[in-house]
């Protein structure tokens, strides 16, 4: 069984007939996808909702032959964008994990005496989710045209940032736009007027918490997982530097 590759010991060129994951990854989330679009909650929401994540895995599969990310990339994306369908597919107010959770919060709430679990707080999964998945491959693209490591990871954490603000800001301007009816659904404000501002700090924080994470453990688990072709590099080694280092 071939290693799960890195950002740091994948090769964005090497032959894509070999892999085998993201291609079982894209065929899992299209099936995913089919059941999503079997009766949503809103069909109007789900159209809207599936727009952008069919244009992101449209985008994967068009370069993946020139040019694809690592194992571990891939699998962080389609983490999120299974995460995303559910929300697509129930409305992200009445997703019954976000109802779980909801009456959990509650439950803490009450005993403590605070005013917890008064929304569904799926989106908020979500938004976070967006930093924790998502920064990863974007440090992995930006490590192949930065140098050094950690404006890699700076520039990184500020695309998720700028990302998730450009999102907010075109959700509603398309919920306005192409299903007025559905605008409030599709936004997932419940209510909260500091909605937007809750969902991008979340993000930041996920984003941080994975850059935090890959720092402290990058190494160690890259060569856990792929002990064979993990590399010694010099920090902020260029992706060349990365093709000619001697492998284990």
């Amino acid at each position: 069984m071939p290693a799960l590759t890195t950002a740091t010991t994948h090769d964005p060129r090497a032959p894509w007939r070999a892999r085998r994951l993201p291609p079982a990854l894209l065929a899992a989330w299209g099936a995913l996808w089919l059941l999503t679009a079997v009766a949503p909650a809103d069909r109007a929401l789900w159209l809207l909702e599936s727009a952008l994540p069919l244009s992101l895995v449209a985008l994967l599969v068009g370069m993946y032959r020139a040019w694809h990310l690592s194992d571990a990339s891939y699998l962080a994306i389609a983490a999120f964008l299974a995460l995303h369908l559910a929300g697509a597919h129930w409305g992200y107010a009445d997703v019954p994990l976000g109802r779980a959770l909801q009456d959990a919060l509650a439950a803490l709430g009450a005993r403590a005496g605070l005013a917890w679990g008064t929304r569904n707080p799926y989106d908020r999964v979500v938004h976070l989710a967006f930093g924790l998945c998502l920064v990863y491959p974007l440090r992995e693209l930006l490590r192949h045209h930065v140098r050094g490591p950690r404006a890699a990871a700076l520039l990184a954490l500020a695309v998720v940032v700028a990302l998730g603000g450009a999102y907010e800001v075109l959700e509603w301007g398309a919920a306005r736009v192409l299903a007025p009816g559905a605008a409030s659904s599709f936004v997932g404000a419940q209510g909260d007027p500091w909605d937007a501002q809750q969902d991008l700090a979340l993000a930041g924080v996920g984003a941080g918490a994975t850059l935090a994470l890959v720092a402290a453990f990058g190494r160690r688990l890259r060569e856990a997982l792929a002990p064979r072709t993990a590399m010694r590099l010099a920090p902020g080694a260029s992706f060349v530097e990365r093709r000619c280092a001697p492998t284990r």
